[in-house]
């Protein structure tokens, strides 16, 4: 990294980044794929554009999945209300 101190702030700021996700994707399988502690895999989902604001709850009910398993499948959902237009990951019938 000799060119690292001329870089940008900016840049320097987001290439350590940058480079853990190139790592991540890499190596998915070994993180991802194969880790047995995890019910279900990512192909078992499906991604569900919400067409008005909901909760949790309401998707847990309307899914037949727990609360639980919908939070943990919808990380990036913080709490119980799910915005209008927000993507969900459900699984697939």
């Amino acid at each position: 990294f000799d060119v690292y101190r001329l870089l940008p702030k900016e840049t320097k700021d987001y290439l350590p980044k940058f480079l853990v996700i190139k790592y991540l994707v890499t190596y998915k399988e070994y993180y991802f794929e194969n880790n047995r502690n995890f019910k279900y895999k990512f192909s078992d989902l499906k991604q569900v554009k919400t067409n008005k604001a909901t909760t949790i709850t309401e998707v847990s009910e309307k899914t037949n999945i727990t609360k639980n398993v919908v939070s943990f499948m919808n990380p990036h959902i913080l709490g119980n209300y799910i915005p209008k237009g927000s993507i969900i990951h459900i699984l697939k019938k």
